[in-house]
């Protein structure tokens, strides 16, 4: 997989350097609002959602006067909290009830195509496209209820992340007429990213400020 997504990378940029009259460079960052909604078992897990971040760069390669692709390069960190009536750690013993918080680091690949909307001063846009995330990390804490002591996780214990997650973005905005850009994106996995017996997506929120080179 390390291989398609060095391949997806290689392929994007000889598309930028074909299409550099039409094409505007743009750095972003931004918060994340994620959650893992899980099955393990068939049972379903209660889920919160936490805080995350990303940060990264998009290309957007003029299609025509109110289309244009985006493709994109990001370091993202998702995930989403846990609550269960009984914990077990990785030596077996139960605990009492409790949660867990799981941190998921990606480099992710969006690929979106954006309708543009001109405005007075400012353009109005939406669209959406899938995605390619790579895992580069991950965390498991437990925190037992009647404990301050964190417990580290990792590995899973259940089943282990997989190392890949492919999904969908929709998204929307606002760039105004210096660069500046204001946008919402909505992500959800395709399938599961846990392997073996649990059934779990990645889904969220990120709010995200950026800036688009003239």
């Amino acid at each position: 997989m390390r291989k398609v997504l060095l391949f997806l990378i290689f392929s994007l940029a000889s598309s930028v350097a074909f299409c550099q009259d039409t094409t505007k460079f743009g750095i972003f960052a931004g918060l994340n609002e994620t959650s893992v909604p899980m099955v393990f078992q068939g049972r379903p897990y209660a889920n919160a959602t936490q805080g995350g971040f990303s940060i990264g760069g998009v290309a957007d390669i003029g299609l025509s006067k109110f289309l244009s692709f985006q493709p994109g390069l990001y370091y993202t960190r998702k995930g989403g909290a846990t609550l269960h009536d009984t914990i077990y750690l990785n030596t077996g013993v139960p605990k009492n009830a409790g949660s867990d918080k799981l941190y998921l680091y990606y480099g992710e690949i969006p690929l979106n195509f954006i309708f543009h909307v001109p405005l007075a001063g400012a353009t109005v846009f939406a669209g959406g496209g899938p995605y390619l995330a790579l895992e580069f990390d991950s965390k498991l804490l437990f925190k037992v209820d009647g404990e301050g002591e964190t417990y580290n996780q990792s590995p899973y214990n259940p089943p282990e992340v997989s190392d890949t997650d492919l999904g969908y973005n929709i998204i929307g905005g606002i760039r105004f007429a210096k660069g500046i850009t204001v946008r919402v994106t909505y992500e959800k996995s395709f399938g599961t990213i846990y392997a073996g017996q649990s059934s779990a997506k990645n889904q969220g929120l990120n709010f995200s400020v950026g800036y688009f080179f003239k």
